[in-house]
């Protein structure tokens, strides 16, 4: 009898520790192995918690900031509302830490309907005029009183056109045999001679708010083209005229190009970064070429036309 007991006793302790470890396991793992992530963002919004892999716990943001317990490491969230790109985020966490973090949702680009166009900004004037102090020839603003000289020359270019915006400019010889065109940097004053191409003269073109990127077409093809800070030029897998583009204030190119073999416009994002696309709608068939892009100021709004109705990209 005394050894049953013993033995009964030993395996009676031996379950208590059992449940012990895994009582004290349970609650380190669910209630003392915790940290707080704390998301800011516009509010309302979900997060969806990430645990290897897979959602563990979805948790609804109706204020900002908002806080989230987790397990202690590293953990993955997904930051979610309607009408807005989601956001991953990665975060590593210590034990009893809180890291917060403010996130930016941006909005799926849409088109809408909208009433008039926006009166469209000016854009600096540039000109070529001889320097007879250098005996050269000098870039300058047309509305510098003391026309001072931004890059020089030292053969006249006759017949210039002359591409411009607050950073960049784009001055082509249009009376040379073969392509011959100077990108200006208006900021540190420099110029660069473009590597000579096949593709032919620019007709239309626009540059990026930062002069990083120039977008194109000449009267050879209805492609467009770009051109980087690099000197490279590209030929995009879009077809449309350049005054049927717009630049987005963080270089993406808007652009409305002409579905094949339809009368179907598509109004889409060019991100020049990885050569990506992305649609953002189309337009009724037999609406009209899409034309007068205007940017507003604030980088939120693109408006265009298309035949008599007058449309916006709501993009932030």
């Amino acid at each position: 009898m005394e050894v049953e007991a013993r033995r009964t006793l030993f395996f009676g302790g031996l379950l208590l520790a059992v449940i012990l470890f895994f009582t004290g396991y349970y609650f380190w793992a669910n209630v003392f192995d915790r940290g707080t992530a704390v998301f800011e963002a516009k509010a309302p919004f979900t997060v969806d918690v990430y645990e290897n892999g897979i959602v563990a716990d979805t948790v609804d943001c109706k204020a900002t900031p908002c806080s989230i317990k987790v397990k202690s490491g590293e953990t993955n969230f997904i930051l979610k509302k309607q009408g807005y790109r989601t956001s991953l985020q990665t975060l590593t966490i210590g034990l009893w830490q809180t890291v917060a973090k403010k996130v930016i949702l941006n909005l799926v680009p849409k088109i809408e309907t909208a009433t008039s166009l926006p009166l469209l900004s000016s854009t600096p004037k540039y000109e070529i005029v001889s320097d007879p102090q250098t005996k050269s020839y000098k870039l300058i603003n047309s509305d510098d009183i003391n026309r001072r000289a931004i890059v020089y020359f030292q053969k006249a270019i006759k017949t210039p056109k002359i591409f411009s915006s607050q950073s960049a400019a784009l001055i082509v010889d249009q009376s040379a045999s073969s392509f011959t065109a100077y990108l200006v940097n208006l900021n540190t004053k420099t110029r660069t001679l473009v590597s000579p191409s096949e593709i032919g003269s620019p007709q239309n073109g626009s540059f990026s708010y930062n002069g990083k990127y120039f977008v194109f077409d000449t009267r050879d093809t209805d492609q467009l083209f770009l051109l980087d800070d690099k000197n490279n030029i590209t030929s995009l897998d879009l077809y449309a005229d350049a005054r049927q583009t717009a630049w987005t204030f963080d270089n993406f190119l808007v652009f409305g190009a002409k579905q094949v073999d339809t009368d179907i416009y598509t109004i889409g994002l060019y991100n020049p970064v990885d050569a990506s696309v992305q649609t953002i709608g189309t337009l009724p068939a037999n609406s009209g070429t899409p034309k007068n892009f205007i940017p507003l100021g604030n980088g939120k709004e693109i408006y265009f036309q298309s035949g008599p109705q007058i449309y916006k990209i709501v993009l932030k």
